[in-house]
This record gives C-alpha cells, sequence and structure tokens, in this order.
C-alpha cells in the first residue's frame, strides 16, 4: 500500500511539472482591430500643394547663435526662411535728416546695422525684412519724443533711412512697426496719435506707401488706447520661428 501511495506522489509531481508553463511575450498581445481602409506613400510624389507658410526669425535681439540655430532648424540654405524682423534704433538724434555712424556702425554696447546685417547674411538667402524698434538700454532719443511735426518727420526719417541702407545690402522691406511695446512706460514713447500720425506720413511717402504697417506689440494682453482696434500681444521673443505678425491696414488689425 505504501508502495502504491509513493508512486501516485511521483506520478501527481510529475503532472504538475509537465502542465506549469512561464510567461511569454504573446501574453500581452492585444488583439488589433482590422483596418477599413489602407493608405499608401509615395515619397516621390507631388502630394497636395497647400499655401505657402512664411516662416520667420527675429532679429530684433541680434544673436549670431540663434539666427544659426534657427537657420539650421528650418533647413539648412533650403530658402524656408521668408521673413527677418530687424530693428531700427531710436537711441540717437539724427544728422541732416539721415542716419549717423551710430546707428550704422553701433557702439560699444549697442549693435549698429552693420552687424545686423553681418548676422542677417548667414542665412544665405534673402527673406522680407520687417522693420520694428528698438528702443536699447539707451531709451528714446529727445528728438522722437513729444508730439508736433518735427516729431513726426524724426521717426519717419529715421525708419526710411533704415529701411533704404538695408535695401541697399539687397534686401527688400516688406513691413514696418513704428513702435513696439508702446504700453512700456519707461521706454517713453510718444502716443497713440503720434504712431498714427507716423503711420500716416509713411504711407503718403514714395518709399513707405507699399509697405505693410504694424501694430506696436504690446506687454499686456489687449491695448485699446491705441485710436485703432484693440491689438493682442503676439509672443516673439520665445522663439525663432513660426513668427507671426499683425497688420494694420485701414485700422483695423488682424493676425496673420
Amino acid at each position: 500500500m505504501k508502495k502504491v501511495l509513493h508512486t501516485l506522489v511521483c506520478l501527481f509531481a510529475l503532472v504538475g511539472t509537465s502542465m506549469a508553463q512561464s510567461p511569454s511575450g504573446s501574453d500581452y498581445l492585444v488583439a488589433r482591430a482590422i483596418p477599413s481602409k489602407t493608405l499608401f506613400y509615395q515619397y516621390s510624389g507631388t502630394g497636395t500643394l497647400m499655401p505657402k507658410i512664411k516662416w520667420g526669425l527675429d532679429e530684433a535681439w541680434c544673436s549670431e547663435t540663434n539666427m544659426l540655430q534657427g537657420r539650421n532648424y528650418l533647413d539648412l540654405f533650403n530658402q524656408n526662411v521668408s521673413i527677418v524682423r530687424l530693428s531700427f534704433q531710436p537711441a540717437w538724434a539724427l544728422s541732416n535728416g539721415g542716419l549717423t555712424s551710430n546707428h550704422i556702425n553701433g557702439t560699444s554696447d549697442i549693435v549698429g546695422l552693420t552687424e545686423r546685417i553681418r548676422v542677417l547674411n548667414l542665412l544665405g538667402t534673402k527673406p522680407e525684412i520687417f522693420l520694428n524698434c528698438d528702443p536699447t538700454s539707451l531709451g528714446i532719443h529727445s528728438d522722437y519724443k513729444g508730439s508736433g511735426t518735427t516729431v513726426v518727420n524724426n521717426w519717419v526719417n529715421l525708419i526710411k533711412g533704415t529701411g533704404q541702407y538695408v535695401e541697399s545690402q539687397g534686401f527688400t522691406v516688406s513691413g514696418i512697426a513704428p513702435f513696439n511695446e508702446p504700453d512700456l512706460s519707461s521706454t517713453g514713447y510718444p502716443s497713440a496719435s503720434v504712431m498714427n500720425s507716423i503711420m500716416s506720413s509713411l504711407k503718403s511717402n514714395s518709399w513707405g506707401k507699399s509697405k505693410k504697417l504694424l501694430a506696436g506689440n504690446t506687454l499686456t494682453p489687449t491695448i485699446t488706447q491705441r485710436g485703432t482696434a484693440p491689438v493682442s500681444r503676439t509672443p516673439m521673443r520665445a522663439t525663432p520661428i513660426s513668427w507671426r505678425v499683425r497688420l494694420l491696414t485701414s485700422q483695423v488689425s488682424c493676425n496673420l
């Protein structure tokens, strides 16, 4: 009897061992639904042509590193960069209505147009240029403050002189933003009515009449004390790509 019991125990042990299984990768597979459609891609095909998107870089804060990074990100020398924002600077008075050596060459602590153009040429292409104001650490010179025809003319001559210099280097100026962050009181911009007068003067000017006029980029979410439609802030410092601008035409603002 003992011999029979020992035999049965051994048999059960063998059966239990033979039936035990270790987990496998297939235990965790999940059945997928059979697709109703199959899409085929032809890498050499033309695909569907969509409206061209204009990508841009920001050189208002002049940086060779940022320009190279943006250029490489947007495909090296493939002409994907359509727009670059470049600044004019009201830190210095004009000389006989024209730019001075400070505007062109800069100073020890302020970047001038010569350096900005050098950095711009790193793209290897000729994108459109949108001008904006950069008061710099020196702020705005007294010749551009206040109101009246002289102040407006100083702004127009500064913008026009900067634009013509940029165009003499082979670029095309397509748009202008006379004021940048005008709600930042420490910069000392004139009033909204002065900005509108500057825009009106540019539009009546043979050089400026073909340019797009851009509303000032503001620090606060919405600015209504402008004499125009409310303009919301568009972030431009956060990234060198996806540069959006605001177009102001006939007192109507919209996002492009």
